[in-house]
């Protein structure tokens, strides 16, 4: 289905299968984006009073919208992008952001049409689950956990659902099913329901091989609940299974064998207790600070952001997060950083591996506007681009620091403007230059394992790097009571292995 909007008097025409009916102008000040057309010319200048649109933009009239519904949803299902307006009580400009650039070869994501009236069926219930999921407590949770049992639940029991595989599985009726089921199981603990959680858990661990990514969560998942029931000799068993798996990923294997070894004593079982994974420990320190208000009583003041808490600025003496204590304090030793936790890192990440992420690889670029290719955080991205991934590797391993410094101001010359899954605005040029100064094997290191991960969940909080001696440092900064997650030892670990310092501050 095509329709290009011309522009007419008084409004806008389509053509195509809908040549010659009018659309609607966008209303003047509409605080709603119904269609865009040329994202990457659209620019967008939004204050309480005026609104000016800049591009090619049209409104549909209610005869046409259930049409251009039905269209989008499966449209933009295959990774495009549709741009929010921000709210009509701030003034803000968009930046005007481009594509990237790639081959598109289309091919059939819906074999059959059954196929796609199955997935629009599920969308649609996939939509009436999202609106019940993101309600508060209350009347609507009982009603949306017996939505998930008597649709969901029922839905993938029957083995009725149709799927696909491949770069395709996640645009399935039975992925849809599948992702309501795996949001789902945290509403049944919450509401400590733990049988349902239970069998919900066994659902997903039974919902095929296109689903490993996610089996190690949910193994997790399924030996707590078990040990929420009391039923210790059964999240035993499934711990001793769960760690046999190969695909498992490091920071859920951790988990599981942490698990294992606490659960593994006289009666359920006797002999030596297994080892958990061999880690280096990071080396720990420790920065005082000024803690704003105990939260013991209102006089006192609790400040937060979000759940964090606020902390005085040793320097300015404003309130400031535990991380931007923690720079001020290491700024004092001529170090300079960022708060990023792992931003700067996928950002590098982009601008180096720009021809590997965006390679001519059948069918995972089905539209001109896709920001990432289909197979990104799947098993498939890497298996797709193996020859070329290792030989761009390489070519980081032999570079010299010079000819990083040069690859990455290329790259951010070209690609910069361009929408990609990165946040350009929270990256400095200077910033992303430091990882010049890590050795050129270590820095091949770290885009290895963001190539088989796609993600960089967990990893230290600050980077930092000292423009006199050329070093860099990722610190992992925790408040007190606070520890660290399998995610986060595991990214330490990693570090530490290839020669990057890496640390921990413990702050009080």
């Amino acid at each position: 289905m095509c329709c290009m909007p011309t522009h007419s008097r008084g409004g806008t025409t389509c053509s195509g299968p809908y040549r010659g009916r009018l659309l609607a102008p966008a209303r003047h000040g509409s605080s709603r984006w119904t269609l865009s057309w040329a994202a990457s010319r659209l620019t967008h200048t939004w204050s309480p009073t005026s609104c000016v649109w800049r591009g090619l933009v049209c409104g549909c009239t209610p005869i046409v919208r259930p049409c251009f519904s039905w269209w989008t949803s499966c449209f933009t299902s295959v990774g495009t992008h549709t741009p929010t307006p921000p709210p009509p009580s701030s003034s803000t400009t968009w930046r005007c952001f481009s594509f990237p650039h790639y081959t598109v070869s289309r091919s059939s994501v819906f074999p059959t049409r059954a196929q796609l009236l199955a997935y629009q069926a599920a969308s649609v219930q996939h939509t009436e689950w999202s609106d019940c999921y993101q309600s508060h407590r209350g009347p609507r949770d009982a009603l949306f956990l017996t939505f998930v049992q008597e649709v969901v639940m029922l839905r993938l029991a029957t083995h009725q659902c149709y799927t696909s595989e491949g770069v395709f599985y996640p645009y399935s009726e039975r992925s849809l099913y599948v992702r309501m089921l795996h949001h789902s199981v945290g509403k049944f603990e919450a509401a400590r329901d733990y049988p349902t959680a239970v069998l919900a858990l066994r659902q997903l661990l039974d919902s095929g091989e296109e689903e490993e990514a996610h089996y190690g969560k949910w193994w997790c998942r399924l030996a707590l609940d078990l040990e929420h029931l009391n039923m210790k000799e059964e999240a035993l068993q499934v711990c001793e299974y769960a760690v046999t798996h190969t695909f498992l990923s490091a920071p859920c294997r951790l988990a599981l064998e942490r698990r294992l070894a606490r659960l593994h004593e006289p009666p359920r079982r006797w002999g030596k207790k297994p080892r958990c994974m061999d880690l280096i420990a990071p080396q720990v320190f420790e920065v005082k600070g000024v803690r704003l208000g105990n939260g013991n009583t209102p006089d006192e003041g609790r400040c937060h952001l979000g759940p964090k808490s606020l902390w005085r600025h040793p320097i300015t003496g404003a309130s400031c997060s535990v991380e931007t204590l923690v720079l001020a304090d290491l700024s004092s030793k001529g170090w300079v950083g960022v708060h990023s936790e792992g931003g700067l890192l996928s950002t590098v990440f982009m601008l180096l591996m720009w021809d590997v992420v965006y390679a001519d690889v059948p069918h995972v670029f089905q539209t001109r506007f896709q920001t990432k290719p289909l197979d990104w955080r799947t098993k498939h991205f890497w298996a797709n681009r193996r020859e070329s991934i290792e030989a761009r590797l390489t070519e980081l391993r032999s570079a010299t620091p010079e000819s990083i410094v040069e690859q990455i101001e290329n790259s951010w010359a070209q690609h910069s403007q361009c929408m990609c899954g990165v946040n350009w605005e929270k990256s400095s040029l200077d910033s992303l230059l430091s990882f010049s100064y890590l050795p050129p094997t270590a820095l091949a290191a770290l885009m290895r394992v963001v190539c088989h991960k796609q993600s960089v969940s967990g990893f230290p909080d600050l980077h930092l790097w000292h423009p006199i001696d050329r070093a860099v440092r990722m610190v992992e900064v925790k408040g007190p009571g606070d520890r660290l997650s399998e995610k986060q030892v595991v990214w330490l670990h990693v570090l530490l292995s290839h020669g990057i310092y890496a640390s921990v501050c413990n702050v009080s």
